[in-house]
């Protein structure tokens, strides 16, 4: 697969106040949870802390996919699993927005910082989905 992700978040997601990126050392920030075990063709790219203090709903994005640490665990969607994102209903107190799983269920995905430029990050996150999601699906 000839998609490069990291080009993608870098391009997209860099500008993101709360965005770490990891291509760099692959390391969650200091008092993060441990990482969730990835396969070794999964990369850690860059994470979203959701909020300026604490690691709720703490995103980390990767070359395969995406995690998100809720309840003390991490849940995964693959980017090849996603069949569509749904964006938010309103422009106004966006917090994330669902991604749809070719299994039929439903990935929320906690994008909760302000806006950042012209758009609430989630939009920005949004994008960088919808775009890898594009990407992946133009080399099956």
């Amino acid at each position: 697969m000839n998609v490069d992700i990291h080009s993608r978040a870098h391009r997209t997601l860099k500008a993101l106040s709360w965005y770490s990126d990891l291509s760099g050392d692959g390391k969650l920030p200091p008092g993060a949870p441990q990482p969730p075990v990835l396969q070794p063709d999964d990369v850690p790219i860059g994470a979203y802390v959701n909020g300026p203090t604490g690691f709720s709903d703490l995103v980390l994005f990767t070359t395969n996919g995406i995690y998100v640490y809720r309840s003390d665990k991490w849940e995964e969607a693959k980017y090849r699993d996603i069949n569509r994102t749904i964006a938010p209903e309103s422009k106004e107190a966006v917090t994330g927005f669902n991604m749809l799983l070719q299994d039929g269920r439903n990935f929320w995905l906690p994008i909760t910082g302000s806006k950042s430029g012209r758009f609430f990050d989630a939009f920005e996150v949004l994008r960088f989905v919808d775009r890898v999601v594009a990407d992946i699906a133009s080399f099956k």
